[in-house]
């Protein structure tokens, strides 16, 4: 579990009963098969597992699911982006103290903050946590994507920020300009986009995908 990062990590697709409540069972079994089909870790609840339209309870209830069925076979990288950084912080906290091997988040999704109300954003997240952090600079208009100059300044300075998954475009190109900006004190730089950028994504040195 203290292993660095690499490979495949699935975004977990969150299933729905016809009332609309979480789908425990489909949840537990999806993990299982990621698990067995060879994933190297779980990624969630984020964009893909539509995270937006869960409550904050409900967000809660999905990483105490996927934690206890992934069983620590495998790290669950729990998706906290927020609207700002205080519930950011509070899921994170709580995602920590579940077991999850680490945080995922993209800068706050309403209020596209600027260069260094992003830097703000991930330094709350760093001074409050003690798991890895891994920035997700994802495009708008959802997205507030991040220069590699930025990205890399935060790996630097950002006690715990140690990974980058890379989505904004063209995504193949801003995996090596990232990189190139950060260097050694960046872990690992993933890829995105249901991986279809992947065979690219390897050869500029990325160490896997979401």
């Amino acid at each position: 579990m203290s292993q660095n990062w690499s490979g495949i990590f699935p975004i977990v697709l969150t299933p729905f009963k016809e009332s609309g409540e979480i789908d425990e069972d489909s949840l537990r079994r999806q993990v299982e098969f990621c698990i067995k089909a060879g994933a190297r870790g779980l990624v969630g609840p984020a964009n893909a597992s539509e995270f937006a339209t869960l409550s904050d309870n409900e967000r809660r209830q999905w990483l105490k699911i996927v934690i206890d069925a992934a069983g620590e076979q495998v790290p669950v990288i729990a998706s906290i982006t927020s609207g700002h950084e205080l519930p950011a912080v509070e899921l994170g906290r709580f995602a920590e103290d579940a077991g999850a091997g680490g945080v995922m988040a993209m800068p706050p999704h309403i209020l596209h903050v600027d260069a260094e109300g992003c830097y703000h954003y991930y330094q709350a997240l760093a001074a409050a946590l003690s798991i890895p952090i891994c920035i997700q600079n994802f495009y708008g208009p959802l997205g507030t994507p991040m220069s590699a100059e930025l990205l890399a300044r935060m790996c630097r300075e950002l006690d715990g920020v140690d990974y980058i998954k890379e989505e904004s475009p063209p995504e193949p190109q801003q995996v090596s300009a990232t990189l190139e900006a950060a260097g050694d004190v960046c872990k690992g730089v993933l890829g995105g986009q249901g991986a279809i950028y992947i065979m690219d994504e390897y050869r500029r040195g990325s160490v896997g995908n979401m």
